[in-house]
This record gives C-alpha cells, structure tokens and sequence, in this order.
C-alpha cells in the first residue's frame, strides 16, 4: 500500500511539474514572441527612417541637376 501512495504521490507530483513546465514555456515563447514583435516593428520604423532620407537625398541630387540643365552648354 505504502508503495502505491508514494508511486501515486510522484506521479501527481510530476503532472503538476510537467503543467508548471508548460506554461513556463509558454510565458517565454510568448514574451519571445512580444520580443521579435518589438524589434521588428523597431527595424521596420527604421528602415522608413532611411527610405524617407534616400528619397530626400535623391529629389535633393535631382533637383540640382534640373538647375544644372538651365546652364548654356558650352560647344
């Protein structure tokens, strides 16, 4: 009998370990999740940053060569 009880004991004693496992995991694939989320939303408002910039630079570039264009042409 006191074989049965204590076999009884672990295996509830395990159960209940295993479920805390589980949701341990669960919490860190979930603050994982919030993890990658957040960095990429990061990077993606970054790379925005840098295409608004390129965009800039290039209207910048172009409408110096229109301004360029206007000179006479030596020939």
């Amino acid at each position: 009998m006191k074989k049965f009880l204590s076999e009884a004991l672990f295996e509830e004693i395990y159960d209940e370990s295993n479920q805390e496992s589980d949701i341990e995991q669960e919490v860190l694939y979930n603050e994982f999740l919030k993890f990658n989320y957040e960095s990429l939303k990061k990077a993606q408002e970054r790379v925005i940053e840098l295409m608004e910039e390129t965009d800039n630079e290039s209207l910048e570039s172009g409408d110096e060569s229109f301004e360029s264009d206007d000179e006479p042409l030596e020939g």
